[in-house]
C-alpha cells in the first residue's frame, strides 16, 4: 500500500471527531482526500472578506470623498483667484492643467474653470 501525504488527506471518521464521547487511541482507517479547489475557494472568500473590512475601515477614517478636498469659503476662493490673476505663470499653469487639445488641434478649456473665473471675477 503506497504512503499518503498527511496534508492532502483528512480523517473524517466518527472516532476522530469525538462524536461517541471519547477519542479513539488509534487513528481510523477511513481517510478522505481534501479537495484543493475547496481549500482555495475558502482562502479566497476569507481574503476577500478581510480586504472588504480593511477598505471599509479606511473609508471610515478618510471620510466620504477625500479626493474632492475640503470645502473652501467664497472669500478664500476670491483670494486664490486674485493671486492667480496677479501671476501670469500661475494663470497659464491653471489653464494648461484644465485644458486639452481637440482632434482638430483646437484648445479645449474646462467649462467649470471658465465659469468659476466668471463667477469670481464679477462683483
Amino acid at each position: 500500500m503506497p504512503e499518503q501525504e498527511e496534508d492532502t488527506f483528512v480523517n473524517l471518521s466518527a472516532e476522530a471527531k469525538g462524536s461517541k464521547g471519547h477519542k479513539s487511541p488509534r487513528p481510523s482507517t477511513e481517510i478522505q482526500p481534501v479537495e484543493l479547489s475547496a481549500i482555495l475557494r475558502k482562502k479566497v472568500a476569507l481574503l476577500a472578506e478581510s480586504l472588504f473590512e480593511k477598505r471599509h475601515e479606511r473609508r471610515k477614517l478618510m471620510g466620504g470623498a477625500p479626493y474632492k478636498g475640503d470645502p473652501v469659503s467664497k472669500e478664500e476662493r476670491k483670494t486664490q483667484y486674485q493671486e492667480l490673476k496677479g501671476s501670469r505663470a500661475l494663470l497659464l499653469n491653471a489653464i494648461a492643467d484644465n485644458s486639452t487639445v481637440g482632434a482638430g488641434g483646437e484648445l479645449r478649456v474646462s467649462k467649470k474653470l471658465l465659469e468659476s473665473f466668471v463667477e469670481l471675477g464679477g462683483n
